[in-house]
């Protein structure tokens, strides 16, 4: 498997900007950032999932996270300064605020796309789905249940492990 870091070049008022994805050290500051927002879209995520697994949760998340960050200007501003570089030096601050509204969200629609790119979707939703595996297994019981009288009198269904001594047999401990 090959995965390329894509990017995308953009003009912003005239000017060349280039727009790449995330290293992981800067991405995992980005969810770091992120994580203070999802309180709400995780519970929303649980709530849209059909089924209630790990993969469809984790589907539901990764399909509303641009609306997220494009509704936080803590995260969008984050995300779109550092993604974007001119003459390959990353835009600051001062040149995102006098960008106009259009412009700024020209950039962050385009940070989404290079970030949130399909392979990167796919790839979250494929971890999720073996997470989700991993420990959804079905356990082995060695456990039958009977219809039997307790030795308190009380009648009702028990559990009995299935290689221990049937109540009332002959086997005895020596």
């Amino acid at each position: 498997m090959t995965i390329l870091n894509p990017q995308k070049t953009v003009q912003v008022g005239g000017i060349e900007v280039i727009v790449r994805d995330l290293p992981w050290p800067v991405m995992k500051q980005f969810l770091e950032k992120l994580s203070h927002q999802v309180s709400g879209l995780i519970g929303g995520a649980v709530g849209a999932a059909k089924a209630q697994d790990a993969a469809a949760i984790g589907s539901k998340f990764l399909d509303q996270l641009p609306s997220l960050v494009s509704n936080s200007t803590e995260l969008a501003e984050y995300l779109v300064s550092q993604t974007c570089a001119l003459n390959e030096i990353k835009v600051e601050g001062a040149w995102l605020q006098q960008r106009s509204s259009t412009e700024f969200l020209m950039l962050l629609d385009t940070s989404l796309e290079v970030v949130f790119n399909e392979e990167f979707v796919r790839l979250g939703k494929s971890v999720a789905e073996r997470v989700q595996g991993a420990f959804s297994s079905p356990m082995a019981t060695t456990l039958s249940a009977k219809r039997s009288i307790s030795s308190s009198g009380r009648d009702g269904p028990m559990r009995t492990r299935v290689d221990s001594p049937l109540p009332n047999s002959s086997s005895s401990v020596t």
